[in-house]
């Protein structure tokens, strides 16, 4: 393992005109510009964003930005991060420009926010972690992937999640519309980030809408195992009620 104490930073930014034009392998390579590193510091060649970064590994290898955003934002691949315990707090001074970091199962951070007493994320479960911000993301060995708000979640419920996800699934489409007394009402009741308490097998995605002046709707679809499907249309219906809103079944 490597330190992970050890904070990375930029050890080269675009000085050099001709250097930043060259395609590179090893930080050996660049020995004239770049004396002293660490593992997993940043060497840019490009001032827009990370477009042209590299990550420093094992050796000295020279790992390109993975970029998960396709914007140009810096990614710290697993090929880095697999040997690193704390991979979140070693990229913090740099973490403007970050925008995903893969994370092993025992990463500090996994083991802070995501574990309980009673489940813990164990090597063997083979999920590949990547934190974006306040979202976890994962991607579970039969190629299902799915993102979880690291404040509403936990390994429990990520694992739950998961099972339900291999189970006879339904769907429905939900549409609802606020306007004057019933925006003023619905406002007075929820904060913005309120939601239906739906089982946490289920899924809330939220497929755009609009508003103006005291008045909002949006369009939302809802997924999950079926066994579950009559908790999620009484959550809905308890959230709702007294609002103008509908929910349909979608048949394919």
């Amino acid at each position: 393992m490597e330190d992970s104490t050890v904070k990375a930073k930029y050890v080269y930014y675009c000085q050099n005109a001709e250097v930043n034009k060259g395609l590179y392998k090893n930080v050996s390579e660049l020995s004239k510009y770049i004396e002293n590193y660490n593992y997993g510091d940043l060497i840019a060649l490009s001032d827009y964003r990370d477009t042209g970064t590299y990550i420093i590994g094992k050796e000295g290898k020279l790992i390109p930005n993975p970029d998960y955003s396709a914007s140009g934002y810096l990614t710290i691949p697993y090929e880095i991060t697999k040997y690193l315990t704390n991979a979140v707090d070693k990229y913090k001074d740099v973490d403007f420009n970050l925008s995903h970091i893969d994370l092993r199962y025992d990463d500090k951070f996994i083991k802070e926010n995501i574990n309980t007493t009673s489940t813990k994320i164990l090597e063997k479960w083979n999920w590949k972690l990547t934190l974006k911000g306040n979202y976890l993301g994962v991607v579970f060995p039969n190629g299902t992937s799915h993102g979880f708000n690291v404040e509403e979640t936990s390994a429990y419920i990520i694992k739950k999640w998961y099972e339900g996800s291999k189970k006879e699934q339904s769907k429905y489409k939900l549409y609802y519309k606020l306007e004057n007394e019933d925006y003023d009402l619905f406002n007075q009741k929820y904060d913005y980030s309120s939601k239906p308490k739906i089982p946490s097998t289920w899924t809330i995605e939220y497929n755009g809408g609009g508003g103006s002046y005291k008045k909002t709707e949006e369009n939302q679809t809802l997924y999950g195992p079926k066994e579950d499907e009559e908790k999620m249309l009484k959550a809905v219906e308890k959230f709702y009620n007294g609002f103008n809103y509908s929910i349909t079944k979608v048949t394919e």
